[in-house]
């Protein structure tokens, strides 16, 4: 009887624990997973066109990634796990059967997508919510014209964005960039941009290098930035051929290495930002090919520059010249 009882009383208790474990479960409150929001795009094809889409990621455990193609046709694969920067890519590929304009919606996390020579690709619908994996370099060399969705990305860096982006030129003087430390390259070859970027709080931008290489008609007022953290200036406005703004205002005193600065900026004509006029180290082709810049420098100080190569062509300049010490103007020292 005594057995029995006992029996009774554990698996009473152990149906009640069991009870109230499933109860206290019930109760806990409910993390439903994040919606994810995908990142939509607008192509143009012909009949029997292709296209690529590249993903990379850098997790662990590689990510699914789901492409809805616009044309009843949905692909799910897996993202290679990538080893090196923009090495090991997965390159998805779709041909539509149809000309026409298809939104592509793509779907992941965890990874980061580019359109590399995607001349198909015309507008950004929405930018999703995958933060700074999706921007480094994504439309390299693309026919990406517009940016219609709302915002930017959440990220602090653009570096590359519309590097090569040859028919693009939007409005972007909306976007937050009070959080972005680098913009390097981020308009470099894109040789029809002009928007507008007048009022873009850059009080943290750090690295500004090469950001109008080659832009070619680029001529925005960009008077008003605040220039005081940037470190990193070289070839900013190399091949810059229309561009001439008062940067006055500007404080470069940041920055040592001005290799081609202002290389073959043609039209411009001063006035010069603030320089660090004691401490630059790198001046090769600084000023090469400003033919209109008028500016006296004689008061440089130029221990400190040991790479003046081509700081300005002898022919065509207008600037009084600081006397070099380290180095020629037509060599790489003396």
């Amino acid at each position: 009887m005594l057995n029995q009882g006992l029996t009774k009383y554990w698996k009473y208790t152990m149906t009640s624990t069991i009870i109230t474990f499933i109860f206290l479960l019930l109760s806990l409150p409910s993390h439903s997973a994040p919606v994810v929001i995908p990142f939509e795009t607008l192509w143009e094809v012909d009949n029997n066109e292709t296209i690529e889409i590249q993903t990379y990621n850098y997790a662990r455990t590689p990510p699914k990634v789901t492409i809805d193609w616009g044309d009843n046709n949905i692909e799910n694969f897996i993202s290679k796990q990538t080893r090196g920067l923009w090495e090991n890519e997965t390159s998805v590929k779709h041909t539509y059967i149809n000309k026409g304009a298809y939104k592509v919606r793509i779907y992941f996390v965890d990874s980061m997508v580019r359109f590399d020579n995607q001349s198909a690709l015309k507008s950004i619908l929405n930018w999703g919510n995958y933060g700074c994996y999706i921007v480094n370099g994504i439309f390299k060399n693309s026919g990406l014209e517009r940016i219609d969705a709302e915002g930017q990305p959440n990220c602090d860096d653009f570096t590359g964005m519309f590097r090569m982006a040859k028919h693009f030129n939007d409005d972007l003087n909306h976007w937050d960039m009070s959080n972005v430390t680098r913009i390097s390259a981020m308009f470099s070859g894109a040789i029809s941009f002009n928007g507008n970027i007048s009022d873009w709080e850059t009080s943290k931008l750090e690295d500004v290098s090469n950001l109008f290489k080659n832009a070619k008609i680029f001529n925005g007022d960009i008077s008003q930035w605040n220039t005081n953290n940037i470190s990193d200036v070289d070839y900013l406005f190399s091949g810059a051929e229309k561009f001439n703004q008062d940067l006055s205002q500007w404080n470069l005193t940041k920055a040592t290495n001005i290799d081609s600065l202002f290389y073959n900026a043609k039209s411009f004509k001063g006035p010069l930002p603030k320089l660090a006029i004691d401490n630059i180290t790198y001046a090769r082709n600084a000023f090469y090919g400003a033919s209109l810049l008028k500016a006296d420098l004689s008061n440089w100080k130029t221990n400190h520059i040991n790479y003046c190569y081509h700081f300005v062509n002898p022919e065509d300049n207008q600037i009084t010249l600081p006397a070099f010490e380290n180095c020629s103007i037509t060599g790489n020292s003396l």
